[in-house]
């Protein structure tokens, strides 16, 4: 259904049917059971929950994390990786897209927490993405598509608050000097 909802000219009513029908079942959905990957209780495919936990793994096993005061996922979507880094990481972490619609939905599935929160913010806009950074940040990225892991980078080298980064690449076919 996810990606349904970027067809153009979809009526707004029926993205937010689709919206409500994802909340739902992810409220109906069981949770996983023993044996299963952790990152399935959020409702998502084998081989994202896969990805999730590897970059919670590589964060966990690779990054000096006692002094991330925050993290910031970077093109949250839903917010898959967002709620498992803060169950995890227990700092508070900020989930940010630019599509209101991802926004609403992460906010939804993720319910209420002191420690998650999702905005939304024009990415793709280095001073918006800046202002949005604190001193002790560490800006995490699961497939930031297209020229996304660009825009980050810039607003990372032009930030004064110089937070960490940890981003797992794909897209490049978005990219122009691509084939």
């Amino acid at each position: 259904v996810g990606g349904l909802r970027s067809l153009p000219g979809l009526p707004g009513s029926l993205k937010s049917w689709m919206e409500d029908l994802e909340w739902l079942e992810s409220q109906l959905l069981p949770v996983s059971g023993p044996g299963e990957l952790p990152g399935q209780s959020f409702r998502v495919k084998k081989k994202k929950a896969e990805q999730v936990l590897g970059v919670q793994k590589v964060l966990q096993q690779h990054f000096c994390t006692s002094h991330v005061r925050r993290l910031v996922d970077l093109g949250c979507g839903a917010g898959a990786l967002t709620r498992q880094l803060s169950q995890v990481m227990l700092v508070p972490t900020l989930g940010l897209d630019r599509d209101p619609e991802q926004v609403r939905l992460a906010n939804k599935l993720a319910g209420p927490s002191d420690l998650l929160t999702f905005h939304c913010c024009d990415i793709q806009n280095a001073s918006a993405l800046r202002a949005a950074l604190q001193p002790g940040d560490l800006l995490v990225g699961l497939h930031p598509c297209g020229s996304l892991g660009d825009y980050a980078i810039q607003a990372l080298v032009e930030s004064e608050v110089k937070p960490g980064l940890l981003m797992v690449s794909c897209c490049l076919q978005g990219r122009a000097w691509a084939p």
